[in-house]
């Protein structure tokens, strides 16, 4: 018997290459704002990736147990008894590996949400998702002391308009707002393209998990548009025509 498991369609396309993924990384701020989503898609693809090598690693660990194993009866079963042995086999082998897949994704979701890691400095271009960072006032002086004062920022989303929404991410890991990237260099709000099936969440994984990924199918309307944008700055080898 012989298995062949058929991962997601993204799994398998150009997005999850090493190659795409080593042009991606060295791109520059198109607008010089990281608030576009198109400017800090690097981290995104990459965990993608990750996602999708470990999916197959678990499958291809889960057929090689499954493969190892035999089938003693007491009895010759008939082909139809048999057949029907083996599938309710393979629905349960299918089952325990999506449940396993799903497990493994849930921890590191769950660590992330507990450990509330810092990420990097909030600035006032990067305002679209600020960072659990710690404030420190240390001006002192013998004339006039002042005491030290230490206030923690907890991650927060910005939406489209640079907007605080209502949602705290260290409550609330289910926070998100949908993902945008700029027309033009003026950053102006009539510029803001809203990309389809693609949030932002507390951290990268919420993100990617809580999108559909339809704008990575050729044949979607707002693909020409996102990855004209997302392909801007990146060596010549890199065309669409290539993707």
């Amino acid at each position: 018997m012989s298995l062949s498991p058929t991962l997601h369609q993204v799994c398998s396309s150009d997005f999850v290459h090493d190659d795409f993924l080593e042009a991606m990384s060295g791109k520059k701020p198109t607008f010089g704002s990281k608030s576009d989503w198109t400017d800090r898609a690097f981290s995104r693809f990459q965990l993608l990736m990750d996602l999708c090598r470990l999916a197959n690693q678990t499958i291809n660990a889960t057929i090689d147990r499954f493969t190892m194993q035999s089938i003693v009866i007491s009895n010759m079963l008939s082909e139809n008894d048999f057949n029907t042995q083996i599938n309710v086999t393979l629905d349960q082998l299918y089952r325990s590996t999506v449940a396993d897949f799903r497990f493994a994704v849930d921890i590191q979701r769950l660590f992330v949400q507990i450990d509330q890691p810092y990420t990097g400095k909030a600035t006032e271009s990067n305002r679209y998702v600020t960072n659990l960072i710690i404030k420190r006032n240390m001006t002192y002086s013998v004339n006039n002391p002042q005491p030290s004062q230490v206030s923690f920022l907890f991650t927060e989303i910005y939406d489209g308009n640079l907007t605080l929404i209502n949602c705290g991410c260290a409550t609330n890991a289910h926070c998100q707002t949908s993902a945008f990237m700029y027309h033009d260099k003026n950053l102006a709000e009539d510029g803001v393209y809203i990309i389809p099936g693609i949030v932002e969440g507390c951290f990268v994984i919420n993100s990617l998990l809580d999108s559909t990924l339809q704008c990575l199918y050729p044949d979607s309307e707002c693909f020409p548009i996102l990855f004209g944008r997302l392909l801007e700055g990146l060596t010549d080898e890199l065309r669409m025509d290539s993707w």
